[in-house]
């Protein structure tokens, strides 16, 4: 059996074989696939009730319980509370940056989500959690939703599991990828309703970030191994340590530039550096007065268009909107002479910004690539175009 890698403190997982569950205790966390390998999941002693950090889903049901955040109506057991059950955005979830503590890996950037389960005390106090699914959709107002079961994360899924209907439907992470596991809390090791139980860390390498997936939906089961570990009238809830989630107003869009040279260096001047820059709306919320800086493309060597995508022509850069801005750089005898400024490279940073946000900044950088070389010429002249039976002729140098 594969060995999983740890999960500290509050819980256990377990994968079950035929029809016993073997359990790998705390001291373990799974490592053998790409979507277990570094997702970390641990204890949370800090406050994380309703009202306290920002519940995006809250479910629950006696036996087995299970759900998922939208703005669209409840689908399964999700309570009823627009404040407590509704979307999120990919922006809305803080990025945590491993340290080595809680089971995490120094270096790693994660997505932190948080879990409340408030069970009853005594052996009522254990849960079972059998699915965790992390899906990145379009919209936030889905429904029709179906389990992808074990199916592979990291894929798109055009039928089957996700919502129905035409969606973006990317399956992030999947605690059942490849098997059946499932993850024995125990809500009695916190303080009680109020105080979170878990933490759980995904790598940000698991989600994409552009506005065809700007929206989180995270869906759970909890229960289904009955017993003790089954559901009982306390609810259950997921939330995220950030204010602006739920709220409707997250303004946040995404910068990129990528630069393009035939033979990709720059090794001639008078060649043509081909750039292009997006600006994509990864938030709710409409955003107004964009300015493009960019002092390469806009000095007098260079070109700056721009943009396409603004599909109705209002100004705005609307929620899903990708503008489009291409420019060149024609490449100076002074670039390859200082070899890019003594770096190796012509830089290049352009700079957006909008009325609702703060700026953000992209580079693109082309290699120099230097080519020295000599020419020497030498020629030879005689008095009548002749020197007797005898010429010879020494170079030196």
């Amino acid at each position: 059996m594969t060995p999983l890698r740890r999960c500290t403190a509050c819980c256990r997982i377990t994968k079950r074989r035929g029809s016993h569950d073997y359990g790998y205790g705390r001291s373990y966390r799974r490592g053998h696939r790409r979507h277990h390998q570094w997702r970390v999941f641990t204890n949370q002693s800090g406050n994380a009730g309703t009202g306290i950090f920002n519940t995006f889903a809250q479910l629950q049901h006696n036996g087995i319980e299970q759900g998922y955040n939208s703005d669209a109506a409840p689908q399964f057991d999700e309570k009823t509370s627009h404040q407590h059950n509704h979307s999120i955005l990919l922006a809305d979830v803080p990025i945590f940056v491993g340290d080595g503590t809680g089971g995490t890996v120094e270096g790693v950037v994660y997505r932190e989500f948080r879990f409340d389960a408030n069970e009853v005390g005594g052996a009522g106090r254990l849960l079972s959690l059998d699915k965790l699914e992390i899906w990145q959709e379009e919209s936030g107002s889905l429904t029709g939703f179906t389990s992808a079961g074990s199916a592979a994360a990291g894929v798109h899924y055009a039928a089957g599991p996700g919502f129905a209907g035409a969606h973006t439907d990317y399956l992030a992470y999947n605690l059942d990828q490849g098997g059946d596991h499932w993850i024995a809390i125990d809500s009695g090791l916190s303080s009680g309703s109020g105080k979170g139980d878990m933490r759980v860390f995904i790598p940000d390498s698991y989600f994409i970030n552009d506005a065809a997936h700007r929206y989180v939906t995270l869906f759970s089961q909890f229960g289904a191994q009955g017993g003790n570990y089954g559901a009982s009238s306390g609810y259950e809830e997921w939330g995220v340590n950030s204010t602006s989630a739920g709220s409707g107003n997250t303004a946040t869009f995404l910068l990129s530039k990528t630069a393009l040279v035939d033979g990709g260096t720059a090794d001639v001047a008078g060649e043509v550096i081909n750039y292009t820059i997006k600006l994509s709306n990864v938030g709710n919320v409409g955003l107004t007065g964009v300015t493009v800086i960019d002092p390469l493309l806009q000095g007098p060597f260079g070109t700056l268009s721009g943009p396409t995508g603004d599909s109705n022509a209002n100004g705005v850069l609307d929620l899903s909107e990708v503008w489009t801005y291409t420019g060149t750089y024609t490449v100076q005898q002074s670039d390859l002479d200082s070899n890019g400024g003594g770096d190796g490279t012509i830089d290049n940073t352009v700079t957006a910004d909008t009325t609702q946000t703060t700026a953000l900044s992209a580079s693109a950088n082309v290699a120099v690539e230097l080519r020295p070389s000599v020419t020497l010429a030498k020629a030879a002249t005689v008095a009548g175009g002749t020197a007797g039976d005898y010429t010879h002729v020494t170079s030196l140098g």
